[in-house]
């Protein structure tokens, strides 16, 4: 090859090398100012009081398995972290330290952490009727509610259930003093009734139903009857992240309403889902349990409503009565349901 062949692939090489170098520089431009332009989307920090699981119970369950809290925190550029504690008094104590931003609460913790002012308000209700009921063992002998006198009887001080457990004492003209009463709550009580430790124990009615199916206890009374009577489930904010955040607590909402729909349309889908799983061995309990108002589902309306708010300040009450909070709470001055309203405006005009 003569020498001027040569230069011209030389001078070849060199073009090719130097649009490599365009190509690149180019691309490194646009993958900057790509980076440049993204915004790392904020963490909503959103908690459980169902156990360290994670679990949701009720409304923000389903909404939860649906991908909806999800779909509607990106929609509006946030991500969303699920974190699960072992109970309510977890759940307060993080909000106090600003670890939390929302959560699902009992409505004896959000009767504590609205009495002590721990800066939560609420927003929102996970599911308006949980029903608690009294089991009593197989062997008792206890067959009506006047049996409980001489008996063994499990409930949790200071929670929903000594809550039910006094208000049955009043009803039913029960002797207190000729009642053992044992301070063991959830899977405590439950345990205590199946190996026969004591005689009736008052627990959630998906525990109860399981039992009831299995044989193992039998129903002497739930809340069922007496719905004034029944705990709530709540759903909770950080008031401060609420003030800089609210379009959070709109889209969350949104999904809670949009879940309502989607279990209106195939309840039976999602029973198992509503009892944060507690009646997976028993799936068919679920129809008994949820479907209790003729397939309105209105109890599971995320809306706070006024009835809500009376059974909670009831509640409270009781708990001033027996020095489980020690300040006296307006449970109306710390309720806010306009993130509810425009959430459901702005989903009714789509």
């Amino acid at each position: 090859m003569n020498k001027t062949g040569k230069n011209n692939i030389k001078n070849i090489a060199f073009v090719i090398a130097g649009l490599i170098i365009v190509i690149v520089i180019i691309g490194g431009i646009f993958a900057s100012k790509g980076k440049s332009d993204s915004k790392e989307k904020t963490v909503v920090r959103f908690g459980s009081s169902a156990g360290e699981n994670g679990i949701l119970l009720g409304l923000p369950g389903v909404a939860r398995e649906l991908g909806y809290i999800q779909e509607e925190l990106n929609a509006i550029g946030y991500d969303v972290e699920f974190a699960g504690f072992a109970n309510g008094v977890a759940v307060n104590e993080a909000f106090a330290s600003n670890n939390l931003d929302v959560s699902t609460l009992g409505d004896v913790p959000c009767s504590v952490g609205l009495s002590n002012d721990i800066g939560i308000t609420w927003i929102g209700v996970g599911l308006s009727t949980y029903n608690n009921t009294i089991v009593v063992t197989k062997d008792s002998g206890i067959r009506e509610v006047k049996d409980l006198e001489g008996k063994s009887v499990a409930y949790g001080i200071g929670t929903a259930s000594q809550h039910l457990f006094e208000k049955v004492v009043i009803e039913y003209g029960l002797d207190e003093n000729k009642i053992n009463v044992n301070n063991l709550s959830g899977s405590n009580g439950v345990n205590a009734v199946l190996t026969g430790d004591v005689d009736a124990a008052v627990i959630g009615e998906n525990q109860a139903q399981v039992l009831a199916a299995d044989k193992d206890a039998d129903i002497l009374l739930s809340t069922a009857d007496y719905p004034e009577w029944a705990p709530q489930d709540t759903f909770v904010g950080r008031t401060e992240f609420l003030k800089e955040n609210p379009d959070v607590a709109v889209a969350i909402q949104k999904a809670f309403i949009r879940a309502k729909e989607a279990v209106i349309e195939n309840p039976d889908k999602y029973y198992v889902t509503l009892s944060a799983k507690q009646i997976e061995t028993h799936p068919e309990l679920g129809k008994s349990i949820y479907y209790i108002d003729n397939g309105a589902f209105d109890y599971l309306d995320s809306k706070v409503e006024q009835g809500n708010i009376d059974r909670l300040q009831l509640l409270a009450d009781f708990l001033y009565e027996i020095d489980k909070i020690t300040t006296k709470v307006d449970i109306s001055q710390n309720v806010d349901n306009s993130y509810y309203e425009k959430a459901k405006e702005e989903l009714d005009s789509k």
